[in-house]
């Protein structure tokens, strides 16, 4: 299994919303405790998009994926925090770039519906955190 190293004050988190959609404020609060525990944070493009014609899903599945695509990919990006569960992470399986992102691995934080993307991330290898999430 592959173990990711500590996070450090310094380090970059890159927050996303594979799910359902976080209210902006409870999103604002988050970073803004990450922030003040000397995280650099980073908000993914779709983070608080909501889907056309749909309550439940945080954008639609193109944009959920592209920010979980993005966040892997980038190399300034050591870990990956998810804003919320809810309903939609296991949409998103066809959309992922898994070759990217088993060669970018990085902690994965999350829990409830994002339960889909941990045991994906485990067949990869990877030790991932089953934990409270930015909102």
């Amino acid at each position: 299994m592959l173990k990711h190293r500590r996070l450090q004050p310094g380090n970059t988190i890159g927050v996303v919303s594979p799910s359902s959609p976080v209210p902006e404020e409870e999103l604002v609060k988050g970073v803004e405790l990450l922030q003040a525990r000397g995280y650099r944070v980073r908000v993914g493009e779709h983070a608080l998009a909501k889907a056309p014609h749909c309550d439940y899903l945080a954008g639609t599945d193109a944009q959920r994926a592209a920010d979980l695509n993005v966040m892997f990919a980038d190399p300034e990006i050591d870990a990956v925090f998810c804003a919320r569960g809810g309903y939609g992470a296991m949409r998103l399986f066809d959309l992922l770039d898994w070759e990217r992102i088993a060669s970018q691995p990085k902690l994965f934080v999350g829990y409830s519906d994002i339960t889909s993307l941990h045991t994906a991330f485990a067949r990869l290898g990877w030790v991932t955190i089953h934990a409270t999430m930015v909102s």
